[in-house]
């Protein structure tokens, strides 16, 4: 049997570190695709991982970009400008100018605010022989984009012919628990477009439009079912009296399930009944959405130091629901004894999981069965292909940004960040 690409990465990197495998990346592509019925466009929401924003974009019709920072990513890792909708509620006016300049008609724009539509109509007014597509944002009630009537004064108003009202943007959440709050929104949404074509005195073609579709992180959410999502948003699209292209704008769904974050224990040790594992990570490196103190049950395996194999598959991990994750999160039952702090149910103890932080906040899972861990072992965090690298206090206490590698069965293990200190950026 063959070494894991996790075994691969051990060989070559100190811990932390992230691995990221493209093939499941792309497979969760297709199977989300697949899920979507060919009713649907994608657009990738880079934000998640812009490590991913190359392959994403051979994939996607549209990569979405957030910020002046993830436009230059894409330039220098080559993705045209066709497929950027260049996005954020903060665009400031020269960084604007530049990529309006640069890529001008290529790329099409939300705007957020009145101001962010008026500098796109002053572009398109200077340059009368390129079509600007804007996407006006509207607001679910919070900092992000425009109320109805704001959207509606502007598409009523005068612009240039080529200032082009190509969609409406809309995105009101992220990991939505139920599929009823898609066909909700997508009621409300379907009444607001046909309002917004008789104010623009045209029709608007598309709906650029952000699900909040999740991936399952935690033993909690094992019974989770992506493709009821997607079920529910083929019966609202269906519904709808607009017609048109629906591009649906999504990150975690895409990239949560194809991560990993690899830490080592350094430490272990009992205080007032709590058997305490300490490893050389932390929560500035990793991030799951709705984690909090170490409630909610990440799937994870552990790589014993003096294991014969070294194999992820020799080793199991037990939460103390009574229940073991698998490689793919579906899990199974366990009859998990009680635990012991020691004696012969010294295996089954309930271990709390902390990051090398001089904070109590530091907990990265508590009550966790993972057999009799010790100092050298291997824990490994599945699931962390969306934002874990990217939303950690990544400056708190000096430590380390980890190494982000890449895997894939035709080029193998490429290291696309070394592991760097960021002591002297707080010098």
């Amino acid at each position: 049997m063959g070494k894991t690409p996790m075994e691969i990465a051990l060989e070559k990197l100190p811990t932390p570190f992230y691995l990221l495998n493209t093939d499941e990346f792309s497979r969760r592509f297709a199977r989300t695709a697949a899920w979507a019925g060919g009713g649907f466009h994608l657009c990738y929401a880079m934000k998640s991982n812009p490590f991913l924003v190359k392959e994403a974009a051979a994939m996607a019709e549209r990569v979405e970009v957030c910020s002046f920072g993830e436009y230059k990513i894409c330039m220098a890792a080559g993705v045209a400008p066709e497929k950027l909708l260049i996005s954020g509620v903060v665009k400031k006016k020269e960084e604007l100018d530049e990529i309006l300049n640069t890529c001008g008609e290529r790329c099409c724009y939300t705007a957020e605010s009145p101001s962010q539509f008026r500098q796109l109509a002053e572009f398109a007014a200077g340059h009368p022989e390129q079509r600007i597509r804007v996407f006006p944002r509207l607001t679910s009630g919070n900092q992000f984009g425009m109320d109805e009537e704001n959207i509606l004064e502007l598409l009523r108003g005068s612009r240039p012919a080529n200032l082009i009202p190509a969609g409406i943007h809309f995105f009101s959440g992220t990991r939505k628990r139920k599929p009823e709050q898609l066909e909700r929104e997508f009621s409300h949404l379907d009444a607001f477009l046909e309002r917004a074509e008789q104010a623009a005195g045209q029709k608007i073609p598309e709906l650029e439009y952000g699900p909040g579709i999740t991936c399952a992180y935690f033993e909690e959410e094992r019974q989770l079912r992506e493709e009821d999502f997607f079920d529910a948003l083929k019966r609202a699209a269906n519904a709808m009296r607009w017609k048109g292209a629906v591009t649906l704008e999504m990150g975690r769904c895409f990239s949560g399930t194809c991560g990993e974050y690899a830490v080592r224990v350094v430490d272990t040790k009992q205080s007032e009944g709590t058997s305490w594992c300490l490893v050389d990570g932390g929560m500035h490196q990793l991030q799951y959405d709705g984690q909090m103190r170490g409630m909610m049950h990440p799937f994870l395996y552990r790589i014993a130091a003096d294991s014969a194999t070294g194999t992820a598959a020799d080793s199991e991990c037990y939460t103390n629901d009574g229940k073991s994750a698998d490689r793919t999160g579906a899990g199974k039952a366990a009859a998990v004894p009680e635990p012991e702090i020691s004696g012969k149910n010294e295996g089954n103890r309930l271990w709390t999981v902390c990051g090398s932080l001089c904070t109590t906040n530091d907990i990265i899972c508590s009550r966790v069965i993972l057999g009799n861990v010790q100092p050298g072992d291997i824990l490994v965090f599945e699931n962390t292909g969306a934002y874990s690298m990217m939303e950690g206090m990544a400056l708190f206490l000096s430590h380390e940004l980890p190494a982000i590698a890449a895997w894939s069965e035709k080029d193998g293990l490429k290291i696309l960040r070394e592991r760097t200190e960021t002591w002297p950026m707080n010098l």
